[in-house]
């Protein structure tokens, strides 16, 4: 992209920058959710190795509760405790609601 400049008649530089930053924010979410973009964004810096203890609990939360979730699906379709070893490496066995 090269330099440019919008001129807008009758807007001010606020209204045509919140404008463009609308659409791109529209853009964006025509093709990822939210909801996706954090998953991108968490499993990334998963991946880099970031240690930041904020990070860290988040995280080790919503793996937590990923796999709860997985645990409910799978019980609800056996009827039997399911196994599965989250992120840190415990063990989590349950097969209650």
């Amino acid at each position: 992209m090269g330099n440019y400049k919008v001129i807008q008649v009758g807007y001010s530089d606020e209204d045509v920058k919140a404008h463009i930053d609308e659409e791109t924010r529209n853009s964006i979410g025509e093709k990822y959710a939210l909801e996706d973009e954090i998953k991108i964004l968490r499993k990334a810096i998963v991946e880099i190795g970031v240690k930041d203890a904020d990070f860290n609990e988040y995280n080790t939360f919503v793996e937590e509760v990923i796999s709860s979730g997985k645990i409910k699906k799978a019980s609800t379709i056996t009827g039997k405790p399911i196994t599965i070893k989250p992120t840190k490496g415990k063990e989590v066995v349950k097969n209650e609601y």
